[in-house]
């Protein structure tokens, strides 16, 4: 290897002249043809002259190098040299130009092309000498001996020695320090004794060559008000800090750390800012914001008599902003009040005259004129402001284009032909025939006719001339023997007896001459919902199959300033009628046998002569009769009445004025009474409760009035009432104890002798509901019913044979139902999930259309929700109507009429 030669190379550049320049060691001199180039080469450029320039001279461009590595080459090829003293020497001076011819010649060295002198010693010099020879000197300088552990190598003798060693100390002591000659320091890991020099580990030891604590020691003390550290020094450390903390407290807020200790902040506002919350703060909880009843302000001017109900300010009446004026759209705005914006909606003028009137600036605007031409000559078009166009007949002279009649004229706005060119020859048994320019004919028939003998059926005309039939029947397909039309109407005659009746459209004489019972205008009419008649697929008087539905469930809805009436069947609408009856605040309702829906009410009208009477209306020809006095208006009551069928007829229970109980008997649209009722027995502080008992041992004939007895210190009584043998003494059901609301009763219909064919149902002071059960003939001792507790009247009613349900608003103000099985009250449950707010006591009867029971009340808001409890489970809510406070619901107590 060539490590430390180093020679000149020379070049002539111009006569006389010659370049010299020194060549890197292990390279020889190449000839190279620098064509006119008359400089030597350097590394200066024209703006670097000075010491080092070949020719000595100022450099006037930028020099190029004189001898490029392409032409410095390893000795393995054919080099040239330039000479001296006529020999080829590795250098010569610029003046022995006598040697010119010597130095073109080449010298080859005696390897092989592409060879090497190469011996492959780092420190011998190798090259190939001028006679293509080999040498190999001794080389100096620095060199690599191949061991990664000396240092400083150098050449020597041509050998290459290290002249120090590598120190491998890395002052760790989890790793043991050695040096490999091929590889160079080596820091192995081991697992020796250690200490990391902390005080906050423990367990050191050394890992994959590192000093390791492997626990660190536990520094936390628990207090939020302390910064938990460790000094390596120290060890644990615990400083104060200044931070945000709980004292336990949940009535304080921005508790503080302060000298390592949690101070409470400023007391919790539990203040919701409602109106209808009571707000507090408990220790261990924090805030609580219950709800609470009473009148309240929502800060809206558009509400009206505002009241807490489930911790909202809740209206019970609106703003009416309504000012009457279609032009004018109405609003409200909770601080301004009323406002009215102009529209341009249509509108009507009062003037029929005009069309597409439209509203401007608040006002209507008429639009065009009306056309009221109908293109009928036989009519006088006119307008009338108040009533539109008219259309008066006329009797003008016309032409109905018919050249058979004569003198036309108009006739109630028909063009009329006058007096028909007569072609009659008196003969029923031809036609009479008038053709287009009216002349007459007669061509003979054979038409039905009447030879003059109504027992004769089917005459026919034969050659001009009527000829008489065979003998009349009812099925002879002609009308005789008194038929009002072809064997159907009249009476029976000729002997036979009297035809069926006759089908719409065919000819009558009276009602029943018709399949439907009307008769009118001589001919029998379709059976409809409007003809006061049951008929047809009817299942009532103008009820049922193509009619509106027959009223199978009635409620009642009643408030201080209005009261309705709302009728379903199964698979209905609810049908809901205003009933005329300014101020209510009571109600009830029930259906008699035949179907007939009736309520009662009690209107209440103060500093009224009318105020406390009892009213009443039914359901009939499908809408109400109008709400009028029972018995003529000489019925009043202090309270609630009560209604329940009797046979065909309905009684009605009321409280009197005196105190004393007072009945009276319904049917069709007459009332008997009223009449005292089993005196001398009177009310206690409210009304009554009647059940009809279906089924029972009282049977359908026979009801039971449920009361509190005022006589005997407001104790549960009942008494008993038949047609045939009157009242029935009280019986008291109270074993002594006072009771505040009214008595409640439901009949079973039982009919096993070891059930309750009649149950009561009544509260105690403290609200507990109790019932009692009347079990062949004899009543139970009283008994509460678990979890059933109330402030207001229950609602019970039978719910198949053996059954009933019971239904109440409970202290909560929620709804709530309990189940009687013939043995037993089920637990107090629910009818509806998430449960309701109730404004007063909920109604139930006897399910229709195979449900149980039926079940309807008022919610927070006013409006009336309907359940029934069907295949073992309650069905969804369905809406009624909506506005009022009370509610009564009648029910039939068989299919739906």
């Amino acid at each position: 290897m060539l490590s430390s030669f180093s020679g000149m190379c020379a070049a002539r550049t111009a006569p006389g002249r010659v370049c010299v320049a020194r060549v890197a060691p292990g390279w020889v001199c190449a000839a190279v043809a620098l064509g006119a180039f008359t400089g030597c080469g350097d590394d200066r450029t024209a703006a670097q002259p000075g010491a080092g320039d070949a020719d000595g001279a100022a450099d006037t461009g930028e020099d190029l190098p004189l001898f490029r590595e392409q032409d410095l080459e390893a000795p393995d090829t054919a080099l040239a040299c330039a000479c001296g003293n006529g020999k080829c020497e590795a250098a010569c001076s610029e003046t022995e130009a006598s040697c010119a011819a010597d130095c073109k010649k080449a010298v080859v060295c005696s390897v092989a092309p592409g060879g090497s002198c190469d011996d492959g010693v780092e420190c011998t010099t190798d090259i190939c000498n001028a006679v293509g020879a080999c040498v190999h000197g001794v080389a100096i300088g620095s060199c690599d001996d191949g061991d990664k552990c000396t240092t400083d190598d150098k050449c020597s003798n041509a050998k290459c020695l290290g002249q120090g060693l590598l120190k491998c100390t890395d002052g760790n002591p989890c790793t043991a320090d050695a040096c490999d000659a091929k590889l160079g320091c080596n820091f192995a890991p081991t697992q020796a004794n250690c200490s990391d020099n902390s005080s906050c580990t423990t367990g050191d030891a050394c890992i994959d060559g590192a000093c390791v604590g492997k626990d660190k020691i536990d520094c936390s003390d628990g207090n939020p008000c302390t910064e938990d550290g460790c000094n390596q020094l120290k060890g644990c450390v615990y400083p104060p800090i200044s931070a945000t903390c709980t004292d336990a407290n949940a009535c304080t807020l921005g508790d503080m750390c302060k000298d390592g200790l949690c101070l409470p902040g400023v007391t919790t506002t539990c203040d919701d800012a409602n109106a209808c919350t009571t707000d507090a703060c408990a220790k261990g909880s924090g805030c609580t914001n219950a709800s609470k009843a009473g009148p309240c302000n929502d800060g809206s001017v558009c509400t009206k008599a505002e009241v807490c109900l489930a911790s909202a300010c809740t209206p019970t009446e609106m703003l009416n902003c309504d000012d009457n004026l279609g032009c004018t759209d109405d609003f409200c705005d909770a601080k301004a009040g009323c406002g009215h914006l102009t529209n341009a909606a249509p509108c009507s003028d009062g003037d029929a005259c005009t069309a597409t009137d439209v509203c401007q600036t608040g006002k209507c605007k008429p639009g065009a004129p009306t056309n009221c031409d109908d293109a009928n000559a036989c009519t006088a078009d006119a307008c009338a402001k108040a009533s539109g166009c008219t259309h008066a007949a006329n009797s003008l002279t016309c032409n109905d284009n018919d050249a058979c009649t004569l003198a036309d004229a108009c006739t109630a706005t028909v063009c009329k032909g006058g007096k028909a060119v007569n072609c009659n020859d008196g003969n029923a048994c031809t036609d009479d025939l008038c053709d287009k320019v009216g002349k007459c004919s007669q061509v003979a028939n054979a038409a039905a006719c009447d030879d003059g003998d109504a027992c004769s059926a089917n005459d026919a005309c034969a050659a001009s001339a009527c000829k008489a039939g065979a003998a009349a029947t009812c099925q002879d397909g002609a009308k005789s023997g008194g038929e009002t039309d072809v064997d159907c109407g009249g009476v029976a005659a000729c002997g036979g007896p009297a035809c069926p009746a006759c089908g719409a459209a065919l000819f009558c004489k009276v009602a029943a001459d018709c399949v439907s019972g009307v008769c009118g205008g001589a001919q029998c009419a379709k059976p409809a919902c409007d003809d006061k008649v049951q008929n047809g697929a009817e299942l009532g008087v103008d009820c049922g199959g193509a009619c509106a539905a027959c009223p199978a469930l009635v409620v009642v809805g009643t408030d201080a300033k209005k009261a309705w009436a709302a009728t379903w069947v199964p698979g209905g609408q609810w049908k809901v009628q205003p009933l005329d009856a300014v101020s209510v605040d009571a109600a009830a309702a029930t259906f008699d046998a035949k179907g007939d829906a009736w309520i009662a009410l009690r209107h209440t009208q103060l500093g009224d002569p009318t105020d406390n009477q009892l009213k009443w209306a039914k359901w009939a020809g499908g809408g109400w009769t109008p709400i009028s006095g029972v018995a003529g208006a000489k019925a009043t009551t202090k309270s609630a009445p009560a209604l329940a069928a009797i046979g065909a007829e309905v009684m009605v229970a009321f409280h009197g004025l005196d105190f004393k109980h007072y009945v009276a008997f319904g049917s069709g649209a007459q009332w008997q009474g009223p009449n005292p009722a089993g005196q001398p027995a009177i009310f206690g502080p409210v009304g009554a409760s009647l059940a009809a008992q279906l089924g029972g041992v009282g049977g359908p004939g026979s009801v039971a009035l449920g009361f509190v007895d005022g006589g005997n210190v407001n104790h549960a009584a009942v008494r008993e009432y038949t047609k045939a043998g009157g009242w029935t003494t009280v019986t008291d059901l109270s074993g002594g104890l006072d009771f505040k609301l009214p008595v409640t009763l439901a009949a079973t219909s039982a009919t096993d002798p070891l059930q309750p064919d009649l149950l009561a149902l009544h509260l105690d002071t403290g609200g507990q509901v109790h019932w009692q059960g009347r079990v062949a003939g004899k009543w139970t001792a009283s008994a509460a019913i678990s979890g059933a507790f109330t402030e207001g009247r229950v609602a019970v009613a039978g719910a198949g044979p053996g059954l009933a349900t019971a239904a109440f608003r409970g202290l909560d103000s929620k709804l709530y139902v309990v189940k009687w099985n013939g043995s037993a009250w089920s637990s107090v449950g629910v009818a509806v999930s998430p449960n309701v707010t109730l404004l007063s006591p909920p109604a139930v009867c006897r399910g229709v259309a195979g449900a149980d029971t039926e079940l309807v009340w008022v919610g927070a808001t006013g409006g009336v929700q309907h359940v029934r409890f069907s295949a073992g489970a309650w069905t969804k809510p369905a809406a009624v109507a909506d506005g009022v406070t009370n509610v009564a619901l009648g029910c039939t107590q068989s299919a739906p009429p």
